[in-house]
């Protein structure tokens, strides 16, 4: 089916039109907002289709060869994981749609949602995320350090008070100092 139509958007619409649409429609159907309702999680999964669709006939842009049918770069690491990889390559609506197909959602699970939404421009939905994470699991400091960063858009930096911070940053330092100790360790105790 035509994803203009899907989206209920014409060709000639800006980006932002269609962005605009895609929002309001992931907000009416996510799956965490209608649960135990088969229809609007079906329908999430077309409006997101359709949404994906358009954003790759507009671009010329590739990622690197990765097929679209199995992401076979990650094959063999949990879903999790390559939700992870995908955001650390900044690939944030196909780590979303690999988030949504997983039945089990941790504190983790609802952090990389919130991630991921921050970095699409919806955040409205990643604050609602990181919330549910730091209920989940109140103890985690980078879901905390999330939050702050989503709430008040800045690094708090004194000596540049508006500079605005992309929470990926933030995300992807705390992964990498993760990814550091446990090769640190791996070769201590390996």
């Amino acid at each position: 089916m035509n994803p203009y139509l899907i989206l209920g958007v014409s060709r000639d619409a800006s980006n932002e039109e269609i962005t605009k649409v895609y929002r309001q429609l992931a907000k009416k159907y996510h799956p965490d907002l209608n649960p135990n309702n088969p229809s609007a999680a079906k329908k999430m999964a077309e409006v997101n289709n359709a949404y994906d669709e358009i954003q790759k006939m507009r671009s010329n842009e590739s990622f690197s060869g990765a097929d679209s049918s199995g992401y076979s770069d990650y094959a063999g690491t949990d879903g999790l994981g390559m939700a992870e990889q995908l955001i650390r390559f900044g690939r944030y609506r196909e780590a979303l749609q690999i988030l949504l197909s997983l039945p089990d959602r941790t504190g983790r699970w609802y952090y990389y949602a919130a991630a991921c939404y921050a970095n699409l421009g919806n955040r409205e939905m990643a604050l609602q995320f990181i919330h549910i994470a730091i209920e989940m699991e109140p103890e985690t400091a980078e879901y905390r350090q999330l939050l702050s960063i989503l709430e008040n858009g800045t690094t708090g930096s004194s000596s540049n008070p508006g500079h605005r911070w992309n929470p990926i940053f933030s995300i992807l330092k705390t992964l990498f100092v993760l990814y550091l100790i446990r090769i640190f360790l791996g070769f201590i105790f390996g």
